[in-house]
């Protein structure tokens, strides 16, 4: 990947980092008012994986344009939050790890999650969060979650304790001065 890239040109000093949250932003001792939500813009690819779910009688509900504090809220507000994975910026689609790999279980929801390469770094799939490659793939685990509350509280709950244990912004910042004094 990228850091082997730097280390090619010279550049030594590269550690991969993950996306964190600050976990004082969410709000405290929500009521889970719904099921499924996105947060995000809508490229057209998110808008195809939304309106196939909705087809198939997913009960999701979409958010865009929000505030950071009330993206926030939505989050804490659902049982499950999905994060697609593709990043268009480049000459090709291409898969990458997003805010919302941190965001979603620092809210304590379940993380159902396009795969990206890498993930199983830093949550342990399946047992922390949910992974999807495939539109199909992400109905069916849908259609199995939803009917399956305590297994959602379950990977949530996980999830929300390694969050808490390795990804929350005060930890993350502390390990990178620590690398950063490493070198």
């Amino acid at each position: 990947g990228y850091i082997d890239k730097f280390k090619e040109v010279g550049y030594n000093n590269i550690f991969l980092g993950f996306w964190c949250a600050n976990i004082d932003m969410y709000p405290k001792n929500v009521e889970k008012k719904r099921d499924i939500s996105f947060c995000g813009g809508l490229n057209h690819d998110r808008r195809t994986y939304i309106e196939y779910l909705k087809d198939e009688g997913v009960n999701i509900e979409n958010f865009h344009g929000l505030e950071h504090r009330d993206m926030l809220t939505k989050l804490s507000e659902s049982r499950i939050g999905i994060n697609f994975s593709k990043n268009y910026n480049g000459a090709r689609p291409t898969l990458q790890m997003k805010g919302r790999m941190a965001e979603v279980p620092a809210a304590n929801s379940l993380l159902l999650t396009e795969y990206a390469p890498g993930l199983e770094a830093h949550f342990e799939i399946d047992k922390e969060i949910i992974t999807f490659k495939t539109a199909d793939e992400m109905l069916k685990k849908i259609n199995f979650l939803i009917k399956r509350p305590k297994i959602i509280e379950h990977i949530s709950s996980n999830g929300h304790e390694r969050f808490l244990r390795e990804h929350e912004s005060k930890i993350r910042l502390e390990r990178t001065i620590e690398k950063i004094m490493e070198f």
